[in-house]
């Protein structure tokens, strides 16, 4: 645990580092090149040519009953995590559907529901693994499950803005 502890979207027994810890992301931060790259690939997925882009990241270790409740990271274009260590039972990466929900009139009360037969209307967990990098808009909600393991899950979390 390097740097001070802050508090976020993360609860539990879990440590959240502050933003840029080991200073400014650069070339010699671990894995910096698959991470800029996988960035600028999900870019150009979304129409982005990028030439330039900031990046900020934190790290957070989640130990026994750590989670994340849902969030999101609406002041950058791309976020991202990078597994570091995910031993048994790291809780999941769990993206959640953004649309309202649905409401219809049953009688006098209204229903809410989701249509869990379609796919397009179901939240999507990614089961993490060691070295898996994980770029998405940065507007779309997310949260992690919780984490059973007995050893910490550790994780890089990344926001870019691109640079005018």
């Amino acid at each position: 645990r390097k740097g001070v502890e802050t508090r976020r979207s993360n609860r539990g027994l879990s440590f959240h580092t502050e933003l840029n810890f080991l200073g400014p992301f650069s070339s010699d931060f671990p894995g910096a090149l698959k991470i800029a790259k996988a960035y600028q690939a999900a870019a150009l997925d979304y129409g982005f040519k990028l030439r330039e882009a900031s990046f900020t990241y934190w790290s957070i270790v989640g130990n026994k009953y750590s989670y994340s409740a849902r969030h999101e990271h609406g002041t950058a274009m791309l976020s991202g995590v990078l597994y570091v260590t995910t031993p048994e039972g790291s809780g999941n990466l769990r993206f959640c559907d953004p649309r309202p929900v649905k409401r219809m009139m049953n009688g006098e009360h209204y229903v809410s529901f989701r249509d869990k037969d379609d796919p397009r209307h179901n939240d999507v967990e990614i089961t993490p693994g060691e070295g898996l990098l994980v770029v998405f808009p940065s507007w779309l909600e997310h949260e992690v499950t919780m984490t059973m393991s007995e050893e910490p899950r550790i994780i890089y979390s990344f926001n870019m803005k691109p640079v005018s």
